[in-house]
């Protein structure tokens, strides 16, 4: 039997593009490249809740960006998050969905400060 992925839908923000955009990711695997950059490397995840999304949406940030050098931010929600974010869902039983709020509403609410 060969394995599969499952693939899931998610919204990707990125400050050096300044864009949101939809992207694929593994629902069982989302790897941390998704959100790293030419200059930063990223080794974990950290996962924000903001009321700015529609439970069940979260936000997966680099735990360690505002620690870095060279970083481009974006504004959501009341939190100044470092680097590239990727949005997600999850079920009841935590496993990653799409996410229910939708890309249009999330780019009205995004805001890319000048750094």
């Amino acid at each position: 039997m060969k394995n599969s992925k499952r693939m899931i839908s998610a919204i990707l923000i990125d400050p050096f593009g300044c864009g949101v955009w939809p992207v694929e990711v593994d629902g069982d695997d989302v790897q941390t490249s998704i959100i790293e950059n030419e200059v930063n490397t990223v080794d974990d995840f950290t996962v924000i809740e903001t009321a700015a999304l529609r439970a069940p949406d979260v936000i997966f940030a680099d735990e360690d960006g505002m620690e870095k050098t060279y970083q481009r931010f974006f504004e959501l929600g009341g939190y100044r998050i470092a680097g590239k974010a990727l949005i997600v869902g999850f079920d009841d039983d935590y496993n990653k969905i799409a996410p229910v709020t939708h890309i249009e509403a999330i780019r009205a609410m995004v805001v890319f400060p000048r750094n």
